[in-house]
């Protein structure tokens, strides 16, 4: 927890030195609890100028019989009206006998010529996109891929992933629709089995499960019902390496007050007859 507050004040100095150089600033907070003492946190801040930006982030959680778990990264992009290009790395300090590294790219088109590019539909740069009644106005698609190295240091066993993920999303009247679906590939399939990630969220998901996966396909409807609150609601169907399968539901809401913002969301799924739920709150502040 000292770490992690460190961390979090570490952010905070560097966004009040660097920001007046910036033409955009958006950082924020989240926080989420459920089951089983589950509690996690995320910290992002965005830095851009002209066409480029960069976005160093913190996450963490913990359980029990699970010691807290952190997760430092960045990701960079250059974004023009058309098209969005990123890249993007992470590690999580050993903790839990685990320790891992990931780094990636992706890249994500826009279809029509209004598309705004700060705000895709879908892919590791969606984001919070108005409401509107006029029709089609944007369609983005796309595709990343990310390698990730985990190490379980107690075994001295290395498991390599590869994520390949393709999405796509449209804006049609008033509701925003998203598609993402991603195959996951090991190079030691027995031990995929066997063995557990602390590093791993799928998309479309607001906790962390130590369990690796086949594939994971995330539906997403976005229902801006006024201009200040857009509620949703999210499906994820995740096929594990164990042949389990998980169905995973999301509800919640954007409240958008321009420079100010906020996202609450309830999380839940059933996994060997219990139910978990979990409760996520975040708030963001952007100029």
């Amino acid at each position: 927890m000292k770490k992690m507050k460190l961390f979090i004040l570490g952010l905070g100095m560097i966004g009040l030195f660097i920001t007046p150089s910036f033409a955009l600033f958006d950082g924020g907070i989240n926080y989420i609890t459920g089951k089983n003492d589950y509690s996690g946190t995320d910290v992002y801040l965005l830095f851009g100028k002209d066409n480029w930006w960069i976005k160093p982030t913190y996450s963490s959680w913990k359980a029990d019989n699970i010691d807290r778990v952190n997760m430092f990264g960045a990701r960079a992009g250059f974004e023009k009206r058309l098209y969005t290009l990123g890249v993007g790395a992470s590690v999580t300090p050993e903790s839990n006998d685990y320790k891992s590294f990931s780094i990636g790219g992706d890249i994500t088109f826009s279809l029509n010529p209004t598309s705004d590019s700060r705000t895709r539909l879908a892919g590791p740069n969606a984001g919070f996109v108005k409401r509107s009644g006029e029709g089609v106005t944007q369609v983005d698609l796309g595709a990343s891929v990310n390698l990730t190295a985990h190490n379980y240091t107690k075994t001295d066993n290395d498991l390599k992933e590869i994520d390949f993920s393709v999405f796509a999303g449209a804006k049609i009247f008033i509701t925003n629709l998203s598609a993402n679906y991603t195959f996951y590939t090991y190079d030691d399939s027995s031990l995929a089995k066997t063995k557990g990630s602390a590093s791993l969220r799928p998309y479309g998901m607001s906790s962390y499960m130590p369990a690796f996966p086949e594939s994971n396909l995330n539906l997403k409807l976005d229902i801006p019902g006024t201009p200040i609150v857009t509620p949703f609601i999210s499906y994820n169907h995740i096929n594990f390496k164990t042949d389990d399968t998980l169905n995973v539901y999301n509800l919640g809401a954007y409240i958008d007050l321009n420079m100010v913002g906020a996202n609450v969301n309830y999380e839940t799924y059933k996994e060997g007859g219990e139910r978990y739920n979990f409760l996520s709150v975040s708030g963001a502040l952007r100029f």
